[in-house]
């Protein structure tokens, strides 16, 4: 689809009017509260940080990005509610839970941190109770950010501070003190967030107004210059090449509304990727991202990802109500999370090594789709979970250019499959049914009894086989055409 599509303002105006917000939900079911924590882009009014590092935890499964130190453990109850936190002890001043894996804070240009987190203590003397602290050196030395004093009423803890120093040993840690009497602090629902340095944008032209066209295709990387500070694409920034860790923007001005392509000359750092207009593919070499990182596209428009993700330690949010596809076999280990909008893979590629999780903002539609053009091959990933947060039900996406396998479904889950909020099944048939069982997907793991309801095609899905792991679609008569959407 070409033309210019965007959420009014989000644009021209800088980063500090359009940008990440942190958003908390939660909500009880059956007495067990589910938390969620999902990035959406929203529009702020001035000067929002943007959350481009995110580390969140709810402490539901596991510590999660956290270390136990000195005696602070995960635990299912506490005094004041029946969920899982983290509890930390004040007594000799080693008990507290530390980030595990430090954040590259330099390679990626972040100038400044927020910690969040709730929590809830007891009482006990003294004042100097818990802490948070940072260190830039991996956690040799410390630095001090705040004291908590504690109450038995749950508080919010939110605070936004610049690192005395800018590295890629950048850990945090909350911590109890060394007085007594012995007391106890429980953290929960904890996230890091931060702030990278000025986005750049998509600029073919130099400048002059606009990014060089309707379809200013070019190289990332190399020597090209072909990235601005000014938003419009004109003379208010400077022109210059890639840096590695920087937030991109295709592209600058208005006028690049139609299909291009951009090169990726060999392996590239991205702090980000907004896709604000045009359809734009990006092909060849590798992209590297370091942590987890934001990939937004706006609504209405189609951004295809060919080259693989890369990433040690990070992941990928898939924000903005467009569709992102990607076609390429990715090699990061942490999750994928789309919080809006739909993100499409290719059948033969695969995120085998991510957790995927579909959890919609407030309002928004979030989806997971598969496109099959080949009906002998799969696409995999570690493990995946659906998740309704608020008004909106995610959703499931299978579009079958070829006629489906009545023996190989085109999605395989390696690991468990989850339904705190059951999707929608939306099917596309591009081809003509014959009439048959085709499995859709295929669970390794731990497979949900509740049955997706079905769109886009007449049939009926259930769990089959004899583990009643595979989710089949059964297309109740031959000769049914079913366009694709």
């Amino acid at each position: 689809m070409q033309g210019r599509h965007r959420h009014k303002g989000t644009k021209g105006r800088g980063i500090q009017e359009a940008g990440y917000r942190l958003f908390v939900n939660s909500y009880w079911d059956s007495m067990k509260r589910i938390f969620y924590m999902v990035m959406a882009l929203v529009l702020a009014a001035g000067g929002m940080a943007r959350a481009d590092i995110p580390v969140f935890d709810s402490f539901e499964t596991s510590l999660g990005n956290w270390t136990s130190e000195g005696g602070a453990v995960r635990v299912a109850v506490n005094p004041y509610s029946g969920i899982y936190t983290a509890r930390i002890q004040r007594s000799d001043g080693t008990s507290a839970i530390r980030l595990t894996n430090p954040l590259q804070l330099s390679t990626l240009g972040y100038t400044s941190v927020t910690l969040a987190f709730t929590w809830i203590g007891d009482n006990g003397g003294g004042t100097v109770r818990f802490m948070t602290e940072y260190s830039v050196d991996g956690g040799t030395n410390w630095t001090q950010i705040d004291n908590l004093q504690l109450g038995t009423t749950r508080q919010t803890y939110n605070k936004t501070f610049t690192p005395s120093s800018i590295t890629d040993n950048f850990l945090i840690r909350v911590r109890g003190g060394s007085q007594s009497p012995t007391c106890n602090c429980w953290i929960d629902d904890i996230s890091i967030s931060a702030k990278p340095d000025n986005p750049v944008y998509w600029d073919t032209n130099g400048i002059t107004a606009g990014a060089g066209g309707a379809a200013p295709s070019g190289t990332l990387g190399g020597t090209d210059t072909c990235w601005n500070t000014d938003s419009s694409g004109g003379s208010g920034g400077s022109i210059g090449a890639w840096t590695g860790g920087k937030l991109a923007h295709f592209a600058a001005g208005t006028d690049a509304v139609g299909s291009y392509n951009v090169s990726i000359s060999g392996t590239q750092h991205i702090g980000g990727l907004y896709f604000d207009e045009g359809t734009v593919t990006l092909s060849g070499g590798v992209l590297q991202l370091p942590v987890i990182v934001p990939v937004y596209v706006a609504n209405g428009l189609t951004a295809t990802i060919n080259s693989p993700l890369s990433i040690t330690l990070g992941g990928l949010i898939k924000s903005g109500a467009g569709t992102l596809v990607l076609t390429g076999i990715n090699t990061y280990s942490d999750s994928t999370t789309i919080s809006n909008g739909v993100l499409m893979v290719s059948i033969g590629g695969s995120c085998s090594n991510s957790a995927v999780t579909v959890t919609n903002t407030p309002g928004s539609v979030a989806g997971f789709g598969v496109s099959v053009t080949n009906n002998m091959m799969q696409w995999t990933c570690a493990s995946m979970s659906f998740m309704t947060n608020g008004i909106g039900t995610p959703q499931l996406k299978f579009a079958f250019n070829v006629e489906p396998s009545t023996n190989l479904a085109p999605l395989q889950i390696t690991g468990d499959l989850t339904f705190s909020g059951v999707p929608v099944v939306v099917a596309s048939l591009g081809v003509t049914g014959r009439g048959c069982s085709y499995p859709l997907l295929t669970v390794v793991g731990t497979a949900p009894t509740n049955v997706p309801s079905l769109s886009g095609v007449t049939g009926t899905l259930a769990w089959g086989e004899t583990d009643s792991k595979t989710l089949f679609l059964t297309v109740p008569a031959a000769g049914l055409v079913i366009t694709i959407r």
